[in-house]
Formats: C-alpha cells, structure tokens, sequence
C-alpha cells in the first residue's frame, strides 16, 4: 500500500493516499460511492441469510444442512479462492488499478446467479416433470452436502439439491468482490480518517438490512422470486457504476515472481504464517466469524421454529435491532480512532458474550426474543466498529490483500466445520442453544484479543507500530497533520 501524506496547500487542506490527492469535496465524492455500493450490496446480500434457509426449512432441511449449505460450503469455496484472487489482485496492475477490475468484470454474471437462486425450485421443478429420475440422481451425485435428504419426497430432493447449484455458482463469482472490496479502502481512504468511513460503512450496511428487513422479507414467503430478482438488478446497477467512477492511483511494481509455482507457494505460505504474532491477529478474526456466521444465518430459523415467528414479525424485530446497530455505529467512528480498534475490540467480544448469556436464560416468547436480539445486534456492533480497522491498522499494507486471505483461510477452516456442529447443536439440543453458541465464541474473543493487545504494545503500541516482517519499507508512510 501506498504511503499516507497530509500537506497544506493554498486552496485548504488535502489529503493525500499514494499517487491520490483529495479535497474536502473529493474525499466526500468518494465515501459517498464506496457506501452507496455497500449499501446496494448489503442489501443484495441479505437475501441468502434470511430467505435462503426459509426455503430450505419449507423443503425439511434440518439446521445442520442449512448451515452447510448457507456456510459451509460457502467458507470452503472462500478458503480455495480467496488467497488466489487476493493475492492476484495485489499484483495485478491495469488502466482501471488493481482492485476495481476484480469487482467489475464478475458483477453481472453474480447478479444473474443471484437471481436463480431465487428460482431454483422452480428450475429443479420442470426438470422432475421432464425426467422423473432425476431427484435420485442429484441426491446420489450430491452425495455428502445432500446427505439425509433420502427420507424427502423428491420435489423436496430435488428443489434441495437445485438451491445447492444455484448457491454454488452464485458463491463463485461472489468471490471476486467480497475479496477485494475491503481491501481497496486501505488503497483509496486516508488513514486518519479510516475509523470514521469504516464507521460509517458499518452505518450504510445496517441501513441496508434495514431496508431489507423493514419492506422486503415480508414478501419472503409470497413472493419470493420478486424479491431475488430485484436485489440482483439492484446490484448490478450500483456496482456497475460505482466500479466505473471510484478511481485508484498508481502503485509500486508487483513483487518480483519467485520462479516455480511450489516455490511462490511457499513463500506467502512463510511470509503469511511464519510469524506468531500474525496468528494472534487471525485468532480475533476467527473468533468473530465463529460466532457471526453461524448465527446470522440460524437466527431466522430460530425464530420460525423456535419462537413462532413469520418473517414478516421476525423481519419487523430485525429493522429495532439494526436501527441500535445504527446508533452504535455513528458513536463507534471516532472512539476506535481515538481509543485503537483493539482496545475497543475487548469490550465488543464482552459485550457479545454477556448478550449470548441472556438471550439464553431470559427469551421466553417473540417480546423477549425481540428484545434481546437487538441487545445482541449492538453488542455485534460494537465489535464490529472496531473489527473493520483492525486490519488497515494492523497488517501490511504492501500485502495487505495477501494476509486478509491469510487470515480468511484460517477464518474458513473452522466455519467449515463449526457452523455445522451449530447447526447440529440445535437440533440435538434445541435452538435457543444459538445464545449459548454466542457466548462461547465470544468469550474466547476476549481472551484472544487481550493476547493480541499486548503483542500489539510490544511492537510499539500507539506512537511507534510498524507491522512486522519488513514488508512495509518498500513503502515508507509519512503524516503530516495539517490544516
């Protein structure tokens, strides 16, 4: 990543990142479209989620196989592909930069996938009627993420295994975007301000589930292919444009290639896990997504089954609990700023752990559900506030794209297998054990990043941090407070 610079000019301060030199006006152009696409995106991404695991309930999933395929399979996916493409898009150079190629090109084909999610049992429908053997064969070529599915008749085999289709190409071209978009925040937002704009992405992003949640998953069970249809062109549209307008500087050249293929491998693989503070950070990262994953995706079933909820009334809960994420959020910008994203980290995982623990004991019916999921939403707020400035301020920024897929590789392993034992969990044990799953996770969050916050201190804490390793003195990073 490109050095940080601020420099007084006569017009009024810039800001400047790399080749980049922003004014006031430019640098508000440019939060504007990067939370414009994330709000269409997070509006696009709500649907898997939340009606995703509806459909696959109606067919008589159980919640282990809902959260292999809304999860596992999608962390498998994201452990192949993501140190490829992030790693590819670190060295990538081209007219459009290094990152916006990697959201561009594969919108439109995830749009269209997105949509055939959506109707997938329609599609699995007419091909039963044409060929009436074809349940079994699915059943049996999908063998190991079908598996259980052999007591279901087999419109409900077959709609199953077209949704698991259907996900799977939607996942392959979601990859592209989903690894690269974070990544071009530490290429095109000034550092100083990075804890303000992730502030505000977290706000966009709870105002997309918001949205989402207040006049769109009512139609979940009426409409269901209207509401895929219109998210996907949705997305299309403003990542299309915002891919055309947001604009990258110049970079460095790419690192030398290290001749043969096993030899580069092991390079990352040395450069990525070679050092044990590293692992400190990827262990608070895995701890999030430990609890994060499994509970955004069975939280829905939860409600339906649990608690007797629709989604109409679980959607209208949702709208309170991201409307105190909203509020967190705004307050969140400048205490991480101020504070360090690790400092803040430590209250966030407590704050989840005691939520964990009284959504447990204390939710009796849909009040109380409602109740404590939006103390659990703040709480995953706050963590969040802190979580999206971790890396910039942490890791390298010359590998930054390297060592986020470094990180999501270790992410992925344990989601693969964890969100199942969840999904499990509450079948064996009963769903509100979902609280309980919450607060294990979290407290294991605590201690790691107490761990974290003193290898952090020792590297030079606030005044004195360089990411270790020596990967940043290519680009040395300079700033100047000026106004």
């Amino acid at each position: 990543m490109a050095d940080i610079k601020l420099e007084e000019k006569p017009a009024g301060r810039r800001w400047r990142v790399g080749t980049l030199t922003y004014t006031q006006g430019q640098l508000v152009n440019v939060f504007f479209w990067l939370l414009w696409g994330d709000f269409c995106l997070n509006v696009m991404e709500q649907v898997i989620p939340r009606l995703v695991p509806l459909q696959l309930g109606k067919l008589g999933a159980s919640n282990a196989l809902i959260a292999v395929l809304t999860v596992s399979i999608f962390s498998a996916m994201n452990w192949v592909m993501n140190p490829v493409i992030s790693t590819w898009s670190d060295r990538h150079r081209g007219p459009r930069g290094r990152r916006i190629p990697f959201m561009l090109w594969p919108t439109p084909a995830l749009a269209f996938f997105v949509i055939m999610v959506g109707f997938a049992t329609n599609v699995g429908g007419y091909i039963l009627h044409r060929w009436p053997g074809a349940a079994e064969g699915m059943r049996h070529g999908f063998v190991f993420v079908l598996r259980g599915t052999g007591g279901l008749p087999p419109a409900a085999q077959m709609g199953i295994g077209m949704i698991a289709v259907a996900l799977v190409l939607y996942k392959f071209f979601d990859e592209f975007p989903q690894c690269v978009y974070y990544y071009i925040w530490a290429d095109v937002i000034p550092k100083e301000v990075m804890g303000r704009f992730t502030s505000y992405f977290r706000v966009v992003a709870a105002l997309g589930g918001m949205a989402f949640n207040q006049w769109v998953v009512g139609y979940a069970d009426t409409y269901p292919q209207a509401v895929y249809l219109g998210c996907g062109l949705l997305y299309l549209f403003a990542f299309l444009l915002m891919s055309m307008i947001v604009k990258e500087g110049e970079y460095p050249p790419p690192p030398e290639k290290q001749g043969d293929v096993g030899k580069t491998v092991w390079v990352w693989v040395k450069e990525c896990y070679g050092n044990l503070y590293y692992w400190k950070f990827y262990a608070v990262y895995s701890c999030f997504r430990w609890v994060w994953m499994p509970f955004n995706a069975l939280l829905i079933v939860y409600a339906e089954k649990g608690v007797g909820m629709t989604a109409k009334e679980f959607g209208k809960k949702m709208v309170w609990a991201q409307g105190a994420q909203v509020v967190i959020f705004m307050l969140a910008g400048p205490i991480v700023d101020r504070f360090h994203p690790v400092r803040v980290g430590v209250a966030g995982f407590a704050a989840m752990m005691v939520a964990g623990v009284l959504g447990f004991f204390f939710t009796t019916g849909p009040m109380w559900f409602g109740v404590w999921v939006v103390v659990a939403f703040a709480a995953i707020a706050l963590y969040q506030g802190s979580l999206v400035s971790l890396g910039p301020v942490l890791l390298p920024r010359a590998r930054y794209g390297q060592f986020c897929a470094a990180t999501m590789m270790v992410v992925e392993s344990g989601v693969m297998v964890l969100s199942w034992v969840c999904g499990r969990v509450m079948d064996v044990m009963g769903d509100r054990y979902l609280w309980m799953w919450m607060a294990g996770c979290s407290g294991l969050g605590v201690l790691a990043t107490m761990v974290l916050y003193r290898a952090w201190r020792s590297e030079g804490g606030d005044l004195n941090y360089v990411a270790p390793g020596g990967f940043d003195t290519e680009i040395p990073c300079v700033v100047k407070a000026t106004q």
